[in-house]
């Protein structure tokens, strides 16, 4: 592994813990007062823990599973919208527009992943593909 994949696989291990960090943080501090709140801890909570796993067992789980980043990446980006969406609709001002931007960046990096993985695939089986000849 070269220095600037490592810096992106430390880079995307931090957004990663970051972000589960947050929507841990949010679905906890809705459970003082939950009323009204139910789908927003359930969300938060649930999609935090799922990230979090998915970060903490980044390495055991990204061989068995074909596209293990872009299915991280896009329950980030349904935890982000779901908490923008209970944000503008309980009548926050502003940071249900941080919430949409995040999930629109994890969306938008779920499909690059998915997308760049099956270029990929395309690419190593046209080499491996026998030629034709001629009978």
């Amino acid at each position: 592994m070269n220095a600037h994949s490592s810096r992106r696989a430390r880079l995307q291990t931090v957004v990663h813990a970051c972000t589960a960090f947050v929507l841990l943080l949010k679905g906890f501090s809705k459970l003082d007062h939950p009323e009204g709140y139910g789908v927003v801890i359930a969300v938060s909570l649930t999609g935090g823990m799922l990230v979090l796993l998915g970060t903490l067992l980044h390495r055991k789980l990204e061989g068995r599973f074909r596209h293990f980043d872009a299915v991280v990446e896009g329950t980030e980006s349904l935890a982000c919208a779901a908490v923008g969406t209970a944000s503008l609709h309980h009548g926050s001002a502003t940071i249900h527009y941080a919430w949409f931007v995040a999930a629109t960046g994890f969306a938008i990096a779920t499909i690059v992943r998915i997308v760049t993985a099956r270029r990929a695939a395309a690419a190593t089986s046209e080499k491996h593909e026998p030629t034709p000849t001629a009978a």
